[in-house]
């Protein structure tokens, strides 16, 4: 997500990005993180 953010900074001065392009990028990455934990910790047991 910070990579994202960073890349959208660095190209600010020749390429504007609309808000709600740049929300959706953020919530699909937040998700897909989110999935990728579930999933990897699926069926192990909690300490």
């Amino acid at each position: 997500m910070l990579t994202f953010i960073g890349a959208k900074m660095l190209i600010a001065p020749w390429y504007h990005m609309p808000t709600p392009a740049s929300l959706a990028i953020v919530a699909v990455i937040l998700t897909a993180s989110v999935v990728a934990s579930l999933i990897a910790t699926h069926g192990k047991p909690r300490n």
